[in-house]
C-alpha cells in the first residue's frame, strides 16, 4: 500500500524560533533608528542655539559700533589674513571687531566646511572690552563655503545672511538686519513723548506702545517703535502678524502688526 506524501512545513518550534530571530533583528534596528533620530534632533538643537547666539552677538555689537567697513586694511593687526571681513569700529576708535568666514576653525571640535569667526576684544557685560587684546573665536560652524556669511552695508546699518551647509539638514538661511548706534538712537527718538498712533499715512501707521492694545490696519503696514533694545522685552510664543504680546516697559498687545522696531534691531512679523 502506498502512503500519500506528507505536506512539507514548519513545526511549531521552528516558527517560534524564526519569530524570536525576527523580533531581535527588528528590535535592534528600531533602537538604532531611535538613537539616530535623537542624535539628529540634538544636533539641530545645537545648531539653532548657536545661530541664535551668533545673531544676538552680531546685533548687540553692531548696535554699539560707530561705523562699519569691509576692507582688509581696517582689520586689527591680530586679525590679519581674514578674507572679506565685516569690520565694526567702536566709538572714537575704542575697539575694532572683525567678522569673517573661514574654511577651518582653530579647534578640532568645530565642523566644516566653513565657520563664522569673530576676531576682537572679549565681550563684557557692557560690550566689547576696550584695550583688551583681540581673540579669534568661532561662533558658528557648518556654514556653506560659498556665501556662508554675506553682508550688505547700508547708511544706517547692515543686512547679513548666514547660510548653513547642506550637511546641517533643513536649517534655513538666517537673515539679520542690524543697525548702528546712531541710527538706533534716531529711531528711538523719532516720536518722543508720543504714545499710541503717532503718525499715519496712506500706506503706513507708526505706533509707540503705551501698555495697552495696538490694533493695526490690515490694509496698511503697521510699525511699532519701542524705546529700548530687544533684550529689554519678552515676546510671546508665537509672536506673529495676527497677534504678538510684548512684555516690558512699555509693553503692548499687537494685533495685525507688521514690524517691531527696537533701539538696536528690527523684527518683521510674519
Amino acid at each position: 500500500m502506498n502512503r500519500p506524501n506528507a505536506t512539507a512545513g514548519f513545526t511549531l518550534v521552528e516558527l517560534l524560533l524564526i519569530g524570536a530571530v525576527l523580533a531581535a533583528l527588528l528590535g535592534g534596528g528600531g533602537a538604532a533608528l531611535v538613537r539616530q533620530q535623537r542624535q539628529s534632533s540634538s544636533e539641530q538643537l545645537r545648531d539653532t542655539a548657536e545661530q541664535r547666539h551668533a545673531r544676538q552677538l552680531l546685533q548687540q555689537e553692531i548696535a554699539l559700533a560707530e561705523r562699519l567697513s569691509a576692507t582688509a586694511a581696517d582689520l586689527p593687526p591680530a586679525c590679519a589674513g581674514l578674507g572679506n571681513p565685516l569690520v565694526l569700529h567702536g566709538p572714537a576708535g575704542a575697539w575694532r571687531i572683525a567678522y569673517a568666514l573661514q574654511s577651518q576653525g582653530p579647534e578640532a571640535g568645530w565642523r566644516g566646511p566653513a565657520q563664522l569667526l569673530r576676531c576682537g576684544p572679549p565681550h563684557g557685560d557692557a560690550g566689547p572690552l576696550s584695550g583688551a587684546p583681540p581673540l579669534r573665536t568661532v561662533l558658528l560652524d557648518r556654514l556653506a563655503a560659498e556665501g556662508g556669511f554675506r553682508f550688505e552695508i547700508g547708511a544706517s546699518g547692515v543686512a547679513l545672511t548666514l547660510q548653513p551647509h547642506s550637511s546641517s539638514g533643513a536649517l534655513p538661511a538666517s537673515t539679520i538686519n542690524a543697525r548702528l548706534a546712531s541710527a538706533a538712537s534716531a529711531a528711538a527718538d523719532r516720536f518722543p513723548g508720543c504714545s499710541g498712533l503717532c503718525e499715519e499715512t496712506d500706506t503706513t501707521n507708526h505706533w509707540r506702545p503705551s501698555g495697552g492694545e495696538i490694533a493695526g490696519d490690515a490694509s496698511k503696514r503697521d510699525i511699532v517703535h519701542f524705546p529700548y533694545d530687544r533684550a529689554s522685552y519678552t515676546l510671546s510664543e508665537p509672536c506673529d502678524r495676527s497677534l504678538c504680546t510684548v512684555s516690558g516697559v512699555p509693553g503692548a498687545v499687537i494685533v495685525n502688526g507688521d514690524l517691531l522696531v527696537f533701539s538696536d534691531q528690527e523684527l518683521p512679523l510674519r
